[in-house]
């Protein structure tokens, strides 16, 4: 996913492209995992309330080494 950025703040003007790779839940576990990390919780949103896959605006993922 490619996203265009564009902020104006008074006479300044910037541009941001950002550039992000976008996973599966179960893939982006899989990967972890094989990597030697073990999933601890997944939240939806900054207060950590439970992910859902149509409501939540976020998905944060927490995982430790094995």
């Amino acid at each position: 996913m490619v996203k265009d950025i564009h902020v104006i703040d008074g006479a300044k003007q910037f541009h941001f492209e950002e550039k992000v790779h976008m996973f599966t839940e179960p893939l982006l576990k899989q990967t972890l995992e094989r990597h030697g990390l073990q999933v601890v919780n997944v939240f939806g949103d900054y207060n950590l309330n439970a992910f859902d896959l149509e409501q939540s605006d976020r998905f944060i993922l927490i995982s430790k080494k094995k």
